[in-house]
């Protein structure tokens, strides 16, 4: 079980209706970035940090592939949220180690029947990190929905037992992992919905707010991702996945982390590693043709 003072750190609504506070003191450290100021000065660091990296690439590709747009991908993204998908451009890249609010990228290792290899249930996963620290991880599967909306989930929230159902009705629930499935979670990119920033333009949380931001502000209810359970690593366990060459580490936009994942022309899992570029877009080629 994954430590407790990682486990107190989310707040998450159960579909039996108890609404599970995982609060810790380390919160107010962990998020003091969510001010506006801090957080423009955060994005603004990970986005140069990116454009150091492609120049950095351009430079030693060689014959390797650089970094690469899914074309059926982005016109479905274009079409479905233009505004969102032209202001926060898409964009992914390798990065040492995990790092919260990164994504980790399953390698072909999964499943290899050997003793260093995943599970088959984390096939071609990609997990965005809501926690990665000395005591533990913990993250969400993006790539994984399921067939249920949330109209047809037992879903209750602190509200009572239907404004979050009946808000989002038509929203698709994803799997987020094996662990705590009877725990929702929302991401999206609102500060106004008193959610916890976990990178800059990605909340989790907000429950009321979300539905407030739906209800009252005209948001549209499918700029909110829902997750069924996560993914969870004790001390040391994510660390020593990666050393035997298990997950990709990588950093990405919030726009491709919390763009629609629903029948993509071209699967996450792979237009992330094009956007990667280099062997990671070689290793997308292997396994895909688009």
């Amino acid at each position: 079980m994954l430590s407790k003072s990682i486990g107190r750190r989310f707040g998450f609504t159960s579909c039996r209706g108890a609404t599970n506070s995982f609060g810790s003191n380390r919160s107010s450290r962990l998020l003091s970035r969510s001010s506006k100021g801090r957080e423009d000065d955060t994005d603004d660091w990970r986005k140069f940090r990116a454009k150091l990296v492609l120049s950095e690439e351009e430079q030693s590709m060689n014959d390797l592939p650089g970094p690469q747009m899914s074309e059926p991908n982005l016109s479905r993204f274009l079409s479905e949220d233009s505004e969102f998908a032209e202001s926060e451009p898409l964009w992914a890249h390798a990065v040492p180690g995990p790092e919260q609010g990164g994504l980790l990228i399953a390698t072909s290792m999964v499943d290899a029947g050997t003793s260093h290899s995943l599970p088959e249930h984390l096939w071609q996963t990609v997990i965005f990190l809501l926690e990665c620290s000395p005591n533990g991880s913990v993250g969400l599967v993006l790539n994984r929905p399921t067939i249920l909306s949330l109209q047809k989930t037992m879903l209750r929230d602190e509200m009572g037992e239907s404004r979050l159902r009946a808000s989002f009705a038509e929203n698709r629930l994803y799997c987020g992992g094996e662990h705590k499935q009877e725990i929702i979670s929302i991401l999206h990119r609102y500060d106004t919905c008193g959610g916890q920033l976990i990178c800059p333009g990605v909340y989790l949380g907000g429950h009321a707010g979300a539905v407030s931001a739906v209800e009252s502000m005209g948001h549209d209810p499918f700029t909110f991702k829902f997750f069924s359970g996560c993914e969870m690593w004790m001390k040391g366990e994510l660390e020593r996945e990666i050393e035997d060459g298990l997950w990709h580490c990588a950093a990405a936009s919030s726009s491709l982390i919390l763009k629609n994942c629903l029948n993509l022309p071209v699967p996450l899992y792979v237009e992330t590693l094009k956007l990667m570029g280099g062997k990671y877009a070689a290793e997308a080629a292997r396994v895909y043709e688009e």
